[in-house]
């Protein structure tokens, strides 16, 4: 999984230690997973809006630390695109955006059934 432009946090804190003779050692278990996600997305105007989303979450002992990490990531995300699609909808910017990349695919697709 690949984070492009996310932040990906995790905290870590000691609590296990073991002892021996010469050396004292500290194990490290995660117990808590903190995630940070946000987009910038251009308003059109030299406007911008910057939407973000920090999760947080303890890690049980029979958890994976990974997987807690990968379940914030994906639940950061869906709130930034749910949060997102409002104010993109209301942005004028935005929809002549997406009806310009609609007619270039379309004539994309056209002129590849010309060609077939």
């Amino acid at each position: 999984m690949t984070y492009v432009s996310d932040t990906l946090q995790i905290l870590k804190s000691s609590q296990l230690s073991v002892n021996d003779s010469e050396h004292n050692y500290r194990i490290m278990k995660i117990t808590t997973v903190s995630i940070s996600y946000s987009r910038k997305f251009n308003l059109g105007n030299f406007e911008s809006i910057d939407l973000g989303c920090s999760l947080w979450a303890q890690v049980d002992e029979e958890e994976e630390a990974d997987r807690v990490a990968e379940f914030l990531y994906l639940q950061a995300k869906a709130s930034v695109k749910n949060a997102a699609i409002p104010v993109l909808k209301a942005s004028e910017y935005q929809i002549n955006k997406v009806n310009s990349q609609r007619k270039c695919s379309d004539k994309f697709v056209e002129n590849d059934w010309e060609d077939f």
